[in-house]
């Protein structure tokens, strides 16, 4: 599971951080990154991306967040493998009220990703509504990790009946998506 954040005052950080503690007592794998640190080459290898945004001035993302928000507003590509949802914050003072959240969901299940969770808008006392979407967020993915489970149990079993397999040669095939040289001078 990924937590990714976009924070202007440190709110949706502070957020991020409480729903990564609660999915360590779930025992829930997670990886924690701030939108500003996220690598996008990462973006299509996703299976369960869940984002905490807020919104700043006009409907803007966060400064942190701009590269992000920018990548998925300029073609992203096939997301068909990834489960997600957005817990976007803002304020209703403001005639964009959480215009940065609404604009990654859409892009997001627009390049295919398939929502778990409905958009949820967390006003300035966003406390109440954050609480119940992170509850939605572990009870999504307890449900995720015992369906694996459930499903790998009998290839297990029918592995142990079987016979070892001969060694062969096995080629795969994959897309280059970052070349760095590593024998650069210096």
């Amino acid at each position: 599971m990924s937590i990714v954040y976009g924070t202007e005052t440190g709110n949706s950080k502070k957020l991020a951080g409480q729903l990564a503690g609660l999915a360590k007592q779930h025992q829930v794998v997670t990886k924690l990154v701030s939108l500003e640190q996220y690598k996008t080459s990462e973006l299509t290898r996703e299976e369960n991306f869940f984002v905490i945004i807020s919104t700043q001035g006009d409907g803007e993302p966060p400064k942190a967040a701009k590269k992000f928000y920018d990548y998925v507003h300029n073609g992203i590509g096939n997301l068909g493998k990834m489960n997600f949802s957005v817990l976007a914050l803002g304020d209703r003072a403001y005639p964009l009220f959480c215009k940065a959240g609404e604009d990654v969901f859409d892009r997001l299940q627009s390049a295919g990703a398939r929502p778990v969770i409905p958009l949820t808008r967390c006003d300035a006392q966003y406390t109440d509504t954050a609480q119940a979407w992170f509850h939605q967020v572990m009870a999504f993915m307890e449900a995720t990790e015992s369906a694996e489970a459930a499903a790998s149990e009998p290839a297990a079993a029918a592995l142990a009946h079987t016979a070892p397999a001969k060694t062969e040669k096995k080629y795969y095939e994959g897309t280059v998506s970052e070349h760095i040289n590593l024998n650069d001078k210096g």
